[in-house]
């Protein structure tokens, strides 16, 4: 059931009015899509974006205030 919330969750993502809008930021701002992607995975703290989406997707339990 993991799967399939992510699987929805990413189809959302990449299939929405949402890529549209960063297809059109690309082409008209200066790099390639690849150095975007590049700057992104060196420079992104991956594991909290991990960690967001599996709580957006409702795979984990939302955190109170201070983390708890």
């Amino acid at each position: 059931m993991d799967r399939m919330k992510m699987i929805h969750k990413t189809i959302h993502q990449t299939c929405s009015h949402e890529l549209a809008f960063h297809e059109v930021i690309t082409m008209h701002a200066e790099g390639s899509m690849e150095a975007q992607k590049m700057m992104i995975l060196a420079e992104a703290p991956l594991k909290k974006y991990e960690e967001m989406a599996k709580r957006k997707a409702g795979i984990l339990p939302w955190k109170g205030i201070g983390g708890k």
